[in-house]
């Protein structure tokens, strides 16, 4: 395996030689966080009420969908409409499925007028077992978790 070093770009440039006082480097290259990782900063800063982080994570995810690529910019579409979305019609877009699950859960904390059926919907997407999924139990109601 290769040794990698950021060089100022998204991806990283690999090194020969020495960088700085060491011979040989392995720095971790983490990729860019997904929307729906935003969504998930958006939903713990929520539940522990901190409001600014709160925003910041909202709009940080939907800077990161507007980037996206075409499902992605579609749902912000959707997402930034003066009107509000119906879950159907966000369940329609092409995302991926842990982010249109994890959305669909922001989008209730946010929205509290639609907050049951965009956590149903949710819940209903929330078919892996694996993280977010324990999260997700904390955040949607239990009557929204199928088998609960």
């Amino acid at each position: 395996m290769g040794r990698w070093a950021l060089a100022g770009r998204r991806r990283p440039a690999r090194t020969h030689g020495r960088i700085g006082r060491r011979r040989w480097v392995d720095l971790v290259v983490l990729p860019d966080p997904s929307a729906a990782s935003y969504f998930l900063v958006y939903l713990l800063a929520a539940a522990k009420g901190n409001a600014s982080v709160a925003e910041q994570a909202f709009g940080q995810a939907l800077e990161r969908m507007k980037n996206g690529d075409k499902e992605e910019r579609a749902a912000v579409a959707l997402l930034v409409a003066p009107h509000p979305v119906d879950a159907a019609t966000l369940c329609a877009v092409g995302l991926d499925l842990e982010e249109k699950c994890v959305m669909l859960a922001a989008l209730g904390v946010r929205d509290q007028a639609q907050r049951e059926i965009y956590h149903a919907m949710a819940a209903k997407l929330d078919i892996s077992l694996g993280f977010p999924h324990r999260f997700l139990a904390t955040v949607l109601p239990p009557a929204a978790i199928p088998g609960s």
